[in-house]
């Protein structure tokens, strides 16, 4: 059950922490429920509540506002079937309990993201660090980086990356400007916990005028994911890949030698749907056949360019 009740015209929805919820001593802990049924201007108590243990007692009469958070005392314990309660402060009277958790008596691993920040403004078409710090998780842990733009778009992946602090991500050109994005982190410790966090929102401008992608004069998306044949192939010194996209999602573009290694990236992010004109240095590139490859989550297409000297 989501949460139990002395009090029917009083349920309380404890959304956080749930059945999937897992900390360590010393780890951050937050309460979170909804306060739709509570009295406008009553005040609750917060409890932890382990089976073998006291109740732990975090807060009493707080603010009835829906989320509440502290860190767990380091002499906390381990337990499994814990569950955190929202009470009245008048009375006592139990409004909801969460889900069961488990706190165990070591710290998680942990990941924190300190770029980009709410301070950040990066620019459409060129490089910039993402960066974080982990605690107790080490270098076979695996991250997945999402761009997520809440109430906009769905999160789209940028890359699966080793547990370094830093992955340099390419802006495509045709990133949608505008501010509320965020980056989302995610990886599995080897011990099975879930390691995530969650970016401040930040900005992406337009790009610099010489790198902005050059739109058909059609602006109508295609039905499908679309890739149209390099102009000129063969191509000496430079060629034009053209992309059309029939939706917001994740767009990948890149350029695969004959023994399968990536030598040129053109797009690597969310896309906006339309058409786009992608250059590609094909003069930085050795003599032979190449594959241009565009894919998305759910579609792929492939074309071949001839490189010749």
């Amino acid at each position: 059950q989501p949460f139990v009740t002395q009090d029917p015209a009083k349920n309380v929805t404890v959304t956080e922490p749930d059945r999937f919820s897992r900390y360590g001593v010393g780890d951050p802990f937050t309460f979170r429920w909804d306060t739709t049924d509570l009295p406008v201007g009553s005040t609750v108590d917060l409890s932890i509540l382990c089976p073998g243990r006291a109740d732990f007692v975090a807060f009493t009469n707080r603010p009835n506002n829906g989320a509440r958070g502290f860190v767990l005392p380091t002499d906390f314990g381990a337990y499994t079937g814990c569950h955190a309660q929202v009470a009245s402060s008048a009375d006592g009277t139990v409004f909801g309990r969460s889900q069961g958790f488990e706190i165990r008596d070591v710290p998680l691993p942990s990941v924190t993201i300190t770029l980009p920040t709410s301070a950040t403004v990066w620019q459409a078409g060129t490089t910039r660090d993402i960066t974080w710090t982990t605690e107790s998780a080490d270098a076979t842990v695996q991250f997945r980086i999402l761009l997520d733009r809440p109430g906009i778009s769905a999160p789209v992946r940028i890359a699966q990356t080793d547990n370094d602090g830093l992955f340099e991500w390419a802006i495509p050109a045709g990133q949608a400007p505008g501010g509320g994005y965020r980056i989302r982190m995610t990886g599995l410790a080897p011990d099975g916990t879930r390691v995530r966090d969650v970016s401040e929102t930040f900005k992406i401008t337009a790009p610099p005028a010489d790198r902005a992608p050059a739109l058909a004069a059609s602006v109508a998306a295609p039905e499908t994911l679309t890739l149209e044949s390099a102009v000129p192939n063969p191509s000496r010194s430079r060629a034009r890949v053209r992309v059309g996209v029939p939706g917001w999602g994740w767009v990948r573009a890149e350029v695969v030698d004959v023994a399968g290694r990536v030598v040129a990236t053109l797009a690597d992010g969310e896309l906006a749907p339309g058409w786009l004109d992608m250059d590609l240095d094909t003069g930085s590139l050795a003599a032979g056949v190449y594959l241009v490859r565009v894919q998305t989550a759910t579609e792929v297409g492939t074309r071949t360019l001839t490189v010749v000297r």
